[in-house]
C-alpha cells in the first residue's frame, strides 16, 4: 500500500462510511453527523480520508434530499 492508502487511512475512510449507520442508534441526523465528524477530524491527516469523507457526505445528503422529495 502506498502512503496515501495506509491501513490507518483505509480504516478511517471505512469509518466515514460506516458512521452513517449511527442514525439507526437514534441519533438525530446521525447519518450526516457521523461522516462529517470523522471527515472533519481526519481530513488533513489522510488525503484518502478527505476524498472518502466527501463522497460519504455527498451520498448521505443526496439520500436525504431524495427522501424529502
Amino acid at each position: 500500500m502506498t502512503d496515501t492508502r495506509s491501513k490507518r487511512a483505509c480504516w478511517w475512510a471505512m469509518l466515514c462510511h460506516l458512521s452513517a449507520l449511527s442514525a439507526y442508534l437514534g441519533i438525530p441526523f446521525g447519518h450526516i453527523l457521523g461522516p462529517l465528524i470523522v471527515w472533519y477530524v481526519k481530513r488533513s491527516e489522510f488525503p484518502f480520508v478527505d476524498d472518502q469523507g466527501k463522497e460519504s457526505l455527498n451520498f448521505q445528503i443526496t439520500m436525504l434530499l431524495a427522501a424529502i422529495v
